[in-house]
């Protein structure tokens, strides 16, 4: 099918399937039947099954509303239908799809009432439940329905035109997976640490008793923002302002105490650090691991580089380790850390005092 017809099917599939509040789920399931056939599937070749009877063990049976069939009567979509009037997004609505879509080994489940949604539970599927590929408001001027139309247009599907929607419903779960990840990192206590770090690196020369005493006045806010919903109406929603706390960094810091040791052990190297009038002490003999990663901060690297053609960071006796040969000051512990580590670390959490 041409994509230039896919707009004037959608508009047939509204027409017949606009909904009314006095259709019941029988008379709803003749015109969704109706609907199916103008994409191209034909009940009478039997690719359409009505009310189909599948067994389950050996007394029950399931019935679904709908199936697809393709090539050896293998069911390629289960469609589920509820009167127009009935919220199709009910857990139990959800779940009967998916208990029919997985006994029928389909890929594809479509919720079809006030609107349309379509699922995927196929091989590349990689989570417990199926996934949500499309949603559709049963209108005209929907570019959403055109889509629809491209996905389980006969010819098309069987070319396998959805695997493209499939591909991007799956990279938007991975996307907003990551994102939540983020999120939670974004508002965690080490990142307030850094953002500290950071600060008092930037603006050492004020010293760590005036930095600190600056921060306590100002608030550096790190929230998670809600997106914006649509409700049903299809008015948008204004979401709840967050309840999180305003973040003042300064009171959220581990405090590492002045003049007492700290140590890091990363792989086989260890390092002992003290903190004094507001620098970081690399002591003499601390020893660094020599391999570098990916996740190394560009502040460590260079001080790092710095320090070994300074001569104060050279290859120990033994030739697996660095190791410092005077005492290192660094502006923050996390750069500390970094140098030792070879890598992205939080230098107030991994340096500690002995037990």
């Amino acid at each position: 099918m041409q994509p230039s017809n896919y707009k004037e099917l959608w508009k047939e599939i509204c027409f017949i399937l606009r909904p009314s509040v006095n259709d019941d789920e029988r008379f709803y399931e003749l015109k969704v039947l109706q609907a199916v056939e103008k994409l191209g599937w034909s009940h009478f070749k039997k690719e359409i099954g009505k009310q189909h009877k599948v067994q389950i063990g050996n007394n029950k049976f399931i019935k679904p509303d709908l199936v697809i069939f393709g090539q050896n009567n293998k069911a390629l979509a289960v469609i589920e239908i509820k009167r127009p009037a009935e919220d199709i997004e009910k857990d139990s609505t959800i779940g009967q799809l998916r208990s029919y879509m997985r006994q029928m080994k389909a890929a594809f489940g479509l919720l079809i009432g006030n609107k349309i949604h379509v699922y995927y539970d196929g091989n590349r599927n990689t989570y417990n439940e199926p996934i949500s590929v499309l949603k559709v408001s049963i209108q005209e001027e929907q570019k959403a329905g055109e889509r629809f139309v491209e996905m389980f247009s006969k010819a098309n599907f069987l070319e396998g035109k959805h695997d493209s929607y499939v591909a991007d419903a799956i990279n938007k779960i991975k996307k907003n997976k990551n994102v939540a990840i983020l999120i939670r990192e974004l508002i965690s206590k080490d990142t307030q640490e850094g953002i500290y770090d950071f600060i008092s690196g930037k603006f050492a020369e004020f010293g760590e008793e005036v930095i600190k005493e600056a921060l306590s006045q100002v608030t550096i806010e790190v929230k998670r923002q809600e997106p914006t919903r649509t409700g049903t109406e299809g008015k948008r929603k204004t979401p709840p302002r967050s309840t999180n706390p305003n973040t003042r960094i300064a009171d959220n810091i581990r405090t590492m105490p002045q003049g007492e040791i700290h140590i890091y052990r990363v792989r086989n190297a260890e390092a002992r650090m003290i903190v004094s009038k507001g620098a970081y002490i690399l002591l003499k003999g601390s020893t660094a691991v020599i391999k570098e990663n990916a996740s190394m901060p560009a502040s460590s690297k260079k001080r790092k580089d710095e320090l070994i053609e300074s001569g104060e960071l050279a290859l120990n006796d033994n030739r697996d380790l660095y190791e410092f040969t005077a005492n290192v000051s660094c502006k923050t512990p996390s750069l500390a850390s970094g140098i030792i580590s070879g890598s992205s670390t939080n230098g107030r959490k991994e340096f500690k005092l002995p037990r």
